[in-house]
């Protein structure tokens, strides 16, 4: 048995050593699992209690009583499959994650623990990675400094009644402290949302339940300028005051995010300066019945609704350094809590844009529909928008290649016509080489048919899975044997007709692909098969004007490729990419060579799309470093009439931005846009400064379209 997994081992590695470089390369980037195979041993009594001998089973490690072999993930488990069937094996077992599903270690965490169940704040903390501690201004009347849950995140504040330390005598600033940024697993009270990953500025604006405006719009200007991100103010007003409102627009200017309680009048009135619309306005809920608590205010002007019965907190007295209140006073915090770990996990989000998480994030109460915003706030959900909004993607290249598919061909594939035979197509490519898919989309496009990826040796279940459901009857590989192996082409002949396009090298496979094509244009598109981004980059184009992709070296022209040159008739050649890609010799043999380049591959991928005159509104967003989810996304834009723009995985290059920058300027609705690939393929940073340029507009005028005061 041993055998015969090292020689399914040597088989994988050897394909594996022997394809092409950027092969090696997606090995490197595979996910690998360990699989556990446990062996029949006759010395042993009992072979089923086998996983109970830990001793046993430790001591005869060289006699295989059982091994850990390490695999790639995707192909764990037809590998499981395969050994399974061998008498010698009583089981194999792959190694599964664990989860951290921890409680914090506070002692008084159960008496916050309805609220904390009610907004999945634990199971979002698996998630969380904050990068650094968010500044919090809590204009209040104070705060106890010396807290034991408070001390450790207290930064300078001020008074603003008298010249002493904003001191807490009432406990409600205090209260709302420990909401914001109590510290979490300290073994000390509470816990909060923000796991205490803030800085809290104490700015002291009322004493005794008494305080005024004046004092209000100093301390906002005050926490603008010392750096405030967030101001919390469960506090509120209801007579319009220009001065306040005069702040808050220069903390709004400033990306200061603002929170307010709503009222406890049980009305249809929202308090200022929840009231103003650069504010969130949050009302309160009964986290026991998922309704409006019952004082709660409401209105249009809410935006998101947080706990405010029996929410249990820090306290200022010495002799009672925690207690229970109530109010939407305790709910504002809350949703500044939540704000707090959100901008803690991703700094570079935007108030416009954490306040559009949130909303979108919110799960709906069933009462006063309309009038309590986008309802409850929940963390879970929230954190999972920073990683997953607008982006297309599976676990692995292939199953990012399904997703895309499933987005284009969610209803299933039509009927379409290769070499005379009719049937339902859906292409399929290697996903750790590049040169048979860049002309593979053309094919695609033209038999209307996804182009999916897949293991070069593995066929992965979600894929076939797909194929069915797509209703596909007909399979078209690209590439040889190397690209996909003879184990995955016979697997999907038990259900489809294969069609296999492949030539001795990648020029011969890139000539019989067009010879494939219907050509509908006069022009030819010259790209280098050595580098692939701007081949990707003019795809979509190609696709739907019909123009071929022909494959060249940087200092010459493959006889393959010439032959075809030579074959066709053509009037002229658009030639991408500057010297480096694709030399000056090489133009000499063409016909009225137009060369499109610019300074890097990003700039060349503008340039391609401002050559063809691309106008649209959706927007395709892929990695030009690599390429897997490009491969497949370069169908679906040319489907799906998208633009598809290429960006690095941590940066967003300035062409890129100067570009979308120019598309929104030149558009007058709100452009969509999509990113293909995870957060490794690219970073919720970049994802993020897409979403500001294309959507600020867009946020800004939801919150006009608000029956708020306004903003101007």
């Amino acid at each position: 048995m041993k055998k015969y997994i090292l020689s399914l081992l040597f088989i994988m590695i050897f394909l594996y050593n022997f394809n092409d470089i950027s092969l090696a390369e997606g090995i490197n980037a595979e996910d690998k699992t360990r699989v556990i195979v446990y062996y029949k041993d006759s010395s042993i009594e009992n072979n089923v209690d086998l996983f109970h001998k830990a001793e046993q089973v430790e001591q005869k490690v060289t006699d295989n009583i059982y091994e850990i072999i390490e695999l790639p993930t995707t192909e764990v488990d037809l590998w499981i499959k395969e050994v399974e069937k061998d008498n010698s094996v009583i089981s194999v077992e792959k190694e599964q994650p664990l989860f951290t599903l921890s409680i914090p270690n506070d002692p008084k965490f159960k008496s916050q623990e309805i609220d904390f169940n009610r907004l999945r704040v634990v199971e979002a903390w698996d998630n969380y990675k904050p990068q650094k501690k968010i500044k919090v201004a809590v204009i209040d009347s104070g705060v106890k400094l010396d807290h034991p849950d408070l001390k450790n995140s207290l930064i300078n504040g001020k008074n603003f009644i008298t010249e002493g330390l904003p001191i807490d005598y009432d406990g409600h600033g205090t209260h709302v402290a420990g909401i914001i940024g109590a510290q979490t697993n300290n073994n000390t009270g509470i816990a909060s949302i923000s796991k205490g990953m803030v800085e809290i500025m104490p700015l002291k604006v009322f004493h005794q339940n008494k305080g005024t405006t004046l004092e209000l719009k100093e301390a906002i200007i005050y926490a603008v300028d010392n750096g405030a991100e967030i101001i919390n103010m469960s506090l509120g007003f209801y007579d319009y005051s220009e001065y306040v409102h005069d702040a808050v627009k220069y903390a709004y200017e400033n990306d200061v995010l603002m929170f307010a309680a709503a009222g406890n009048d049980g009305q249809e009135r929202v308090a200022y300066p929840a009231a103003f619309k650069e504010v969130t306005a949050v009302a309160a809920m009964d986290s026991t019945t998922n309704e409006k608590a019952s004082f709660s205010n409401y209105g249009a002007e809410i935006e998101v609704v947080a706990p405010g019965e029996n929410v249990y907190s820090t306290w200022h007295d010495n002799s009672k350094l925690y207690s229970s209140a109530r109010g939407t006073s305790m709910s504002a915090p809350y949703v500044s809590s939540l704000a707090a770990l959100l901008k803690a996990h991703q700094p570079s989000l935007i108030d416009l844009q954490i306040r559009q998480i949130m909303k979108e994030a919110a799960i709906s109460l069933n009462s006063h529909f309309g009038l309590l915003g986008s309802g409850a706030i929940d963390v879970k959900n929230s954190l999972n928008l920073i990683e997953q909004k607008n982006r297309i993607y599976g676990k692995n290249s292939v199953q990012t290649s399904v997703e895309i598919a499933k987005t284009g061909w969610g209803e299933g594939v039509n009927l379409a016509t290769l070499n005379d035979k009719e049937g339902n197509f859906a292409v399929l490519s290697t996903n750790q080489s590049f040169p048979d898919s860049l002309t593979g989309t053309t094919l695609a496009y033209q038999l209307n048919a996804p182009l999916l990826l897949t293991n070069p040796n593995l066929l992965d279940e979600q894929l076939l899975a797909s194929l069915q459901e797509f209703e596909v009857t007909d399979i078209v590989l690209l590439g040889g044997k190397v690209a996909i192996s003879e184990t995955v082409e016979d697997e999907l002949e038990k259900e489809f007709t294969i069609h296999r396009i492949e030539g001795k090298n990648r020029y011969e496979t890139n000539t019989m692909i067009n010879r494939a094509l219907e050509r509908k244009s006069s022009e030819v598109i010259i790209a280098s098969g050595e580098n692939f981004p701007d081949a990707l980059a003019v795809a979509p184009f190609a696709s739907q004007n019909g123009i071929p992709i022909i494959l060249v070296k940087q200092n010459s022209i493959p006889e393959d490729s010439l032959d075809y040159l030579n074959s066709i008739s053509y009037t002229n050649a658009i030639v991408l990419g500057g010297e480096l890609a694709i030399s000056n010799n090489v133009l000499k043999q063409l016909k009225n060579p137009v060369r499109i380049s610019g300074s890097s591959r990003y700039d060349t991928a503008i340039q391609i799309n401002d050559y063809f005159n691309e106008s649209g509104e959706k927007l395709l967003f892929a990695s030009g470093e690599n390429f897997r989810d490009a491969l497949a996304g370069a169908n679906l834009a040319a489907k799906k009439d998208m633009i598809m723009v290429l960006v690095q995985s941590n940066k967003l290059p300035v062409p890129t931005e100067n570009y979308i920058d120019r598309k929104v300027s030149n558009n007058n609705s709100v452009l969509s846009f999509h990113i293909l690939g995870g957060p490794v393929a690219i970073n919720s940073t970049v994802a993020w400064d897409i979403d500001r340029i294309i959507n600020y507009r867009g946020y800004y005028d939801g919150l006009q379209n608000m029956e708020k005061t306004s903003l101007n």
